[in-house]
């Protein structure tokens, strides 16, 4: 989990738009639904919460789940980032990118992704914490034990087991970081902690 998410964001705005893949020997294929949609109107259409927009989401959804199925040593793409989180960073590429198609910018996205994307199936875990719960590989969950070690928040070994010690460097974290202090590994304290 070596890009950060503000390094994803930067990527976003740097990655040449090119098709993803190709269909035909020239290098076209069709692109169905809300992906042909600009990012103009992604923007328009998040800031008004339309019926258009879940369809942006629908697309996006489907989008990377395909991408999981077929793209080689790819178990999933983005390992611990909502819909609504990548949904935002499309949003901050999309404003300063109006005229881009939809699909491109996933596209872009994708390709900021890949260098942080689960290659193996990993365990998922149900970590609770009062009647707060989270859903997270157990990768991931090693990952953000390695980076609260990187910051001195963790002494244990990075093991990906969720327990007293993650929980209390995790805290410590949030505190120091003006997060809401659940213990949990949260996306806005691994936002923080991966960036």
């Amino acid at each position: 989990m070596k890009l950060t998410v503000p390094a994803l964001a930067a990527c976003l705005l740097l990655v040449p738009l090119a098709p993803a893949g190709a269909a035909t020997a020239t290098g076209e294929f069709v692109i169905k639904g809300a992906g042909s949609g600009s990012c103009e109107q992604y923007v328009k259409e998040r800031a008004a919460q339309s019926k258009t927009y879940a369809l942006f989401g629908g697309w996006l959804a489907g989008f990377l789940s395909g991408y999981n199925q077929f793209a080689d040593e790819t178990f999933d793409i983005a390992p611990w980032q909502s819909l609504d989180l990548l949904a935002a960073l499309l949003e901050n590429y999309c404003k300063a990118n109006p005229a881009t198609p939809f699909a491109n910018a996933v596209g872009a996205m994708i390709q900021a992704l890949a260098p942080t994307r689960l290659r193996i199936r990993s365990e998922s875990l149900d970590i609770k914490e009062g009647e707060q719960s989270i859903t997270l590989f157990r990768d991931v969950l090693r990952a953000a034990q390695d980076r609260l070690k990187e910051f001195g928040y963790y002494t244990g070994t990075p093991d990906g087991a969720f327990g007293p010690a993650t929980r209390a460097a995790l805290q410590a974290f949030q505190r120091e970081r003006k997060l809401a202090e659940t213990g949990l590994p949260d996306q806005a304290t691994l936002y923080e902690l991966f960036r």
